[in-house]
């Protein structure tokens, strides 16, 4: 399982936003490697206002898809994000994969992922999960992986 992201989309800087998804089920090697296919080609083309997006975008052990844009470049508009979760969910419908269900969370458990959800989180402090929250290309990289008491999540949970 990869944990190592610093190399995560190298042409793009640390201040790059990101979008992460979230599997509702691990996706198989065809379907993965479809998904790439398909990210590839909707990276190569997207735009905002006629602009080309500085992006790339990646399927992440099988779990998560990552989208990221330079927009120090161009910034990603409305509408480029709006034509990005169409592309999602289309996508979503036609693999029978949930991209969108915002409940679901993978933590480490020895080498693998497992599903589990917020409240079960909130019981494990300690336990090492993968941060939808993350803002930004370098805090992936950096931070994407962390202990569930030191998420945004955790602070949400406690107010």
């Amino acid at each position: 399982m990869q944990l190592n992201f610093n190399s995560l989309f190298s042409g793009l800087s640390d201040t790059s936003r990101v979008w992460i998804y979230t599997m509702e089920r691990r996706s198989d090697s065809t379907e993965e490697n479809y998904l790439r296919e398909q990210l590839k080609s909707f990276i190569s083309q997207w735009a905002a206002h006629g602009k080309e997006l500085a992006a790339d975008a990646d399927v992440i052990n099988g779990t998560f898809i990552v989208i990221s844009a330079d927009e120090s470049k161009v910034s990603a508009s409305g509408c480029s994000i709006d034509t990005q979760v169409h592309f999602l969910k289309n996508l979503s419908k036609e693999l029978g994969i949930d991209f969108f269900n915002r409940l679901v969370f993978y933590k480490i458990n020895g080498n693998d992922l497992q599903k589990t959800d917020l409240s079960s989180l909130a019981n494990m402090p300690d336990e090492l999960f993968f941060d939808p929250m993350v803002g930004s290309l370098g805090e992936l990289r950096k931070e994407w992986v962390k202990p569930f008491s030191k998420s945004q999540l955790h602070q949400m949970v406690r107010a």
